[in-house]
């Protein structure tokens, strides 16, 4: 019956995920290309021409965050090895499984080498593998994904090793973003309201006043959740610790809320270096404790980085 409670949930995740992410991922675009556009008319329909910089940094910004929204959503988060149903048959044959002399299959015997252990290492019984530390298994995608961060629906991925750098770069592109798009807004108030009171272009000032107040409200609010995501994002990438286990920091042994203890937490230099991949972290479960089948195909499953992956797509 749990069984079929995890499938069906699985199941329902799966469906949201399909109808929900897409929904998320045009709306978002659509934001964008609508906050971009309508800074621009600002600054060449109301005579804001002269503030190229501006400009400029507004296209440049969008477009670059943009581009990192899309290496996100289409780079692999890092995604374990998976066997196949095939092999799941032939895993769960072999639970209750004993050779001729007697002794337990292999795979019990990893189970009862983790129960050994104080469940420091987690067997994922839908991928069947030994999880590294800080991996989780994604309902939505279906696979266990290294260094889970969380399920993004905005992006339609998990954020995980491997593309966790594009997002808050893509984050913090954003904020960039709306704030010289904010700015820009303050400007046009500020020159809309002094050509009402000074009668200057009067009723061309009264005419666009709502729309801007609209405009200016809309990308306010972008700000305001922009801001927040990005330098929580930001904090945690200092801290060296995930949403993931932020939430659910009683299931790990490595994290302590109070008094706060983690174990990875090696500094605010350290933790950007391993967060850009230019120090290794040691989270790979024992040879010893995996099965025979994992062992084989482990070799193969090092995790490619963010910036071979980024060159590889760029190619």
């Amino acid at each position: 019956m749990a069984g079929d409670d995890s499938k069906n949930r699985t199941s329902v995740a799966r469906k949201n995920k399909s109808l929900l992410g897409p929904m998320l991922v045009v709306f978002y675009w659509v934001s964008n290309i609508y906050i971009l556009a309508h800074a621009y008319i600002l600054f060449f329909a109301y005579e804001m021409a002269s503030e190229w910089p501006l400009i400029a940094g507004c296209v440049v910004l969008a477009v670059a965050g943009l581009a990192l929204h899309q290496v996100c959503r289409k780079a692999d988060p890092g995604f374990l090895p998976k066997l196949s149903d095939e092999a799941t048959v032939d895993l769960e044959a072999l639970m209750n499984a004993t050779t001729s002399s007697g002794a337990q299959s292999d795979i019990a015997a990893v189970q009862e080498q983790l129960a050994l252990s104080n469940s420091t290492w987690k067997f994922c019984t839908t991928c069947n593998i030994v999880r590294p530390l800080r991996s989780k298994h994604c309902p939505m995608c279906d696979r266990c994904v290294a260094r889970l961060d969380h399920h993004c629906p905005f992006v339609d991925n998990c954020v995980g090793h491997n593309n966790h750098i594009a997002f808050l770069g893509h984050m913090m592109l954003h904020w960039l973003h709306l704030a010289v798009v904010l700015f820009s807004c303050y400007r046009e108030l500020y020159a809309t309201e002094q050509a009402y009171w000074l009668e200057e272009n009067e009723l061309d000032a009264e005419a666009r006043y709502p729309t801007v107040i609209f405009f200016t409200v809309f990308t306010f609010l972008w700000f305001c959740a922009a801001n927040y995501f990005s330098f929580s994002h930001l904090h945690n990438t200092l801290h060296n610790y995930t949403i993931n286990e932020m939430m659910c920091a009683d299931k790990y042994h490595y994290i302590n809320k109070s008094p706060y203890v983690n174990q990875f937490d090696l500094g605010p230099y350290h933790n950007a270096r391993v967060f850009l991949h230019l120090e290794h972290e040691d989270v790979d479960p024992p040879l010893h404790l995996m099965t025979r089948r994992q062992r084989d195909i482990w070799p193969s499953s090092r995790l490619e980085g963010f910036w071979a992956q980024f060159a590889r797509i760029c190619t």
